[in-house]
């Protein structure tokens, strides 16, 4: 058990140790703005290394430029990549087509090739010596003996499973990098300023295997031994978009023409429709995300209160800094960020007694899955406006190619649908690209979550209507108006 002092400095000191390029150091201490994935050191892909022996540009793209759909990816004088912090989504395609990641590259890592591939088979010597005690984080249960997070920094390769190739060597010799935000976080949870984490639906099952219906409370009182204030389930707040959303298809639906694009929680989909089919802009509902309606919310309420998002996307990241959005989120720590800060702090969520708030409905938890989003739209639609002549009729895609061809059917002129969802993450953000539960395991504990939620939808969720009017908003018809909290204007 550490003081966050404590967590901080040994955080720092591994940093430090570990990394030896002075950009890269800055890049982890003070992220600052970078954009969601950022460039450890000079390329040395097949692209970039031939383009140097012939001195000019081949015209062939790296194989990061090639997958990067929003065209964030270019090559300067000298063909090294550069990311454009104006495009980078954040989708993550890019960290996993690096040609680095298949072959040893002086500049993505300090360490050698051989290092590398001794630690990766448990070759590595003995683990540092223990942390001195000192004032624990107030109720931090001891850290389990279980197998760390794979993949994650920090993490003793020698823990892992002793294969010839893992995610942290694939990550150290990759010379593309997510963007971290411990160092941040850390500083703002020793100020005075009451810090909450806003936890994305798509976290059962990520920490420790915790899957029962208690898994939520340990996990709010693992945040709050680390120094948070509270914890709140960004479902919640899916269950107001929900409303809205209904209310806006509506409005909007009079004829069988008619169609709406959502969902306002994925910020690849959006940015897809903005930035590549700009002529559909017209037919996303006026919505902010529930991440942004979480932050905005807690700062109306608690004006001196700061906001950390949870969850598994890094797009995330990009979101909360677009200008008609910023000041919502403080700080995106990913999932694997947060078992990271839980694994150096020697907190195990599963250990903890539960500090239990059920406030979220079915419709709100199933958010994190593709298709989540039609259906609770759909039901909530049903619930509000039973009989209504033109149905909701839902068509989903999930994945960048996959949203890609449905908006290519949606511009050919797409018959037999009119709520057209997408999701950049294949299976929804069960499916992100910081995850520590691959997707096929965590859907089906993120349904049987929704099915366990004490309301239907959030039409019949008491804690949604108590919240609006706290807020000034006195019905739910109310929430189509452009001056509320949950209004976006595209």
């Amino acid at each position: 058990m550490v003081t966050l002092e404590k967590l901080y400095n040994s955080l720092h000191e591994k940093t430090v140790k570990d990394v030896l390029d002075p950009r890269q150091l800055n890049c982890l201490l003070e992220p600052g703005n970078l954009p969601p994935v950022w460039r450890k050191g000079p390329c040395d892909c097949e692209e970039a290394d031939n383009a140097r022996q012939s001195g000019e540009k081949t015209g062939k793209q790296a194989p990061c430029e090639a997958v990067c759909p929003f065209d964030a990816i270019s090559r300067d004088d000298d063909n090294n990549g550069v990311i454009d912090g104006q495009h980078c989504t954040g989708c993550g395609l890019c960290l996993e087509a690096c040609a680095c990641r298949t072959r040893p590259s002086a500049a993505a890592s300090p360490r050698s090739s051989q290092e590398l591939d001794e630690e990766s088979a448990g070759k590595a010597g003995p683990e540092p010596a223990g942390r001195s005690a000192g004032k624990p984080v107030a109720g931090s249960a001891g850290r389990s003996a279980g197998k760390p997070v794979a993949g994650s920094a920090g993490e003793s390769a020698a823990a892992q499973d002793a294969e010839p190739d893992t995610d942290l060597l694939r990550e150290l010799r990759s010379n593309l990098a997510a963007r971290k935000d411990l160092f941040p976080v850390l500083e703002l949870l020793q100020q005075p300023a009451p810090v909450y984490a806003l936890v994305a639906p798509a976290f059962i099952g990520q920490f420790d295997g915790d899957t029962d219906e208690d898994s939520a409370g340990r996990l709010r009182a693992a945040f709050k031994s680390l120094g948070f204030a509270g914890m709140v389930e960004v479902a919640l707040f899916a269950d107001i978009l929900t409303l809205k959303e209904a209310l806006e298809f509506d409005e909007a639906i009079k004829n069988e023409e008619d169609y709406l694009l959502t969902s306002c929680c994925c910020p690849v989909w959006l940015a897809m429709i903005r930035k590549k089919y700009a002529h559909l802009i017209s037919h996303i509902p006026p919505s902010v995300s529930p991440m942004i309606a979480a932050g905005r919310t807690i700062k109306q309420l608690l004006p001196e209160a700061k906001t950390v998002f949870v969850g598994p996307c890094l797009a995330k990241k990009a979101e909360a800094r677009e200008p008609d959005l910023a000041g919502a989120i403080d700080h995106v720590l990913t999932f694997k960020e947060t078992a990271e800060l839980f694994r150096e702090a020697e907190i195990t969520p599963a250990d903890f007694t539960p500090d239990a708030r059920e406030n979220t409905s079915a419709g709100g938890r199933i958010y994190a899955v593709s298709g989540g989003v039609s259906q609770a739209v759909r039901d909530t639609l049903s619930r509000l406006r039973p009989g209504r002549k033109i149905p909701l009729k839902a068509k989903q895609a999930d994945g960048v190619a996959g949203c890609k061809a449905l908006l290519e059917e949606v511009q050919q002129g797409l018959q037999g649908a009119n709520f057209i969802e997408g999701m950049g993450c294949n299976g929804g953000c069960a499916g992100g690209p910081a995850v520590l539960t691959a997707r096929d395991i965590s859907r089906p504990l993120i349904t049987a979550y929704s099915k366990d939620a004490p309301y239907e939808t959030p039409a019949d969720n008491p804690f949604v209507l108590e919240l609006l009017e706290n807020l000034g908003i006195a019905t739910v018809e109310n929430l189509r108006d452009p001056d509320n909290l949950f209004h976006r204007k595209f």
